[in-house]
């Protein structure tokens, strides 16, 4: 997903965290953020990048509100979780029906 945030080593020894964006193969620097000298900074620097990434950006609600670990769970569960046509597939290939009709 582009722009995203990418931190380098300067020569200097310190970390550059740049915002880049990708089009055509080609890489762009859009914005320096800044430079690390530790973890410490490096980690504020990549929140810094990462927020203004998606700035203006809202969260989207979907009406569930806060969890009460309390409370019962309700709305959808989850009846099976297999897939047959993985499965079926998966069976495809082991019984070596794959050279059947010269494929």
């Amino acid at each position: 997903m582009w722009p995203r945030s990418s931190d380098v080593k300067t020569s200097s020894g310190a970390t550059a965290v740049q915002i880049v964006d990708k089009r055509a193969g080609v890489r762009r620097i859009l914005e320096h953020v800044g430079s690390a000298h530790d973890d410490a900074e490096l980690a504020v620097l990549m929140q810094v990048a990462r927020e203004r990434i998606h700035a203006g950006q809202d969260e989207l609600d979907l009406g569930l509100g806060t969890r009460d670990a309390a409370a019962p769970q309700v709305g959808a569960r989850v009846v099976s979780t297999t897939s047959q046509i993985l499965w079926a597939r998966l069976l495809w290939f082991r019984t070596g029906a794959r050279g059947v009709g010269g494929g």
